[in-house]
């Protein structure tokens, strides 16, 4: 059974409506978008709240670094925050980005990625590429987790692909941890069917924004040339660090998450799966809920481990 506070936080977020939002389509869904958008997030620099933080420019990605003042980064974690690749990163993900600091020593990096108003999917696959790489210049790949949240779950993966499409002699690193990423797209058939059992169960998302080919038209646009990295069961997985997929019971993404699994054990990937009963789309997110300190808890472990 979930807690109170969970019940709340659900609460809040059937009243914020998001889900009334993505049941629009065309000009009206592009203006509620932009409604939806506060602006870029402000990310700090100096020290705060007992984090050093700087800048780095990478490339058009602004990108937030964060460590914990008085110790050796000897680990970092690549934060690719969520969104559907509407919204860009909030006060949320940087209160996020700063615990994961502050509870694994790791320096923590979060690129400013460009949102579907900004740019489409190969534009935003290849611009994360590059901020992993400039993380190789002071990490080994080893002693690096990418730590993923919805569409920045799937970009997670999304960018270990580029870099094998284009041939790029780039080291993977350590471990993926992926909440709630969406492992295909378009859904199969099967996957489908399973959208309309889990419809009224999401409360972020409705399957019609899934069928209805929006992702289509706001993300992938009419001439992309990587939208196959978007059908994860379908590409080569060979070589990809062990993975960690959080995914809630009541949400659309979960009807991906067995052909996800089994393309990665297909090719070989240590993959584990933390099913969420009765948990929604990226549950970590809501902080003062026992779910999600124990969510969180479990990604910082893994990270302290590895």
């Amino acid at each position: 059974m979930t807690s109170l506070k969970y019940r709340m936080y659900e609460s809040t977020i059937k009243m914020a409506g998001l889900r009334s939002m993505l049941t629009l389509t065309g000009k009206d869904l592009d203006g509620a978008i932009r409604r939806m958008r506060s602006g870029a997030l402000k990310l700090p620099e100096g020290r705060s709240k007992g984090m050093d933080h700087r800048i780095e420019q990478i490339g058009n990605v602004r990108t937030g670094v964060i460590r914990k003042q008085g110790t050796e980064q000897k680990k970092a974690v690549l934060y690719l925050y969520g969104g559907e690749f509407l919204k860009s990163a909030d006060e949320g993900d940087l209160e996020f980005a700063r615990e994961f600091a502050s509870e694994t020593d790791a320096e923590v990096w979060l690129p400013l990625y460009p949102t579907c108003s900004e740019a489409y999917f190969d534009e935003i696959v290849s611009s994360v590429c590059l901020v992993y790489e400039k993380m190789l210049e002071s990490f080994s790949p080893d002693k690096i987790f990418v730590f993923g949240q919805n569409a920045g779950a799937s970009l997670g993966i999304y960018m270990l692909g580029l870099f094998r499409k284009l041939e790029l002699s780039v080291d993977f690193p350590k471990g993926m941890i992926l909440s709630s990423p969406l492992l295909r797209y378009p859904l199969s058939p099967d996957e489908n069917e399973m959208l309309e059992e889990l419809d009224m169960k999401d409360i972020m998302t409705p399957a019609s924004y899934l069928r209805g080919g929006e992702p289509d038209r706001l993300i992938f646009g009419e001439d992309s040339k990587y939208k196959c990295l978007a059908n994860i069961p379908a590409s080569d997985l060979t070589g990809y660090p062990e993975t960690w997929i959080f995914m809630g019971t009541e949400e659309l993404n979960y009807a991906t998450l067995n052909a996800g699994v089994k393309a990665f054990e297909r090719d070989g990937v240590s993959v584990h799966t933390e099913i969420g009963e009765g948990m929604m789309h990226c549950w970590g997110s809501w902080p003062k809920t026992p779910e999600a300190k124990a969510m969180r808890s479990k990604c910082f472990a893994i990270v302290n481990e590895g």
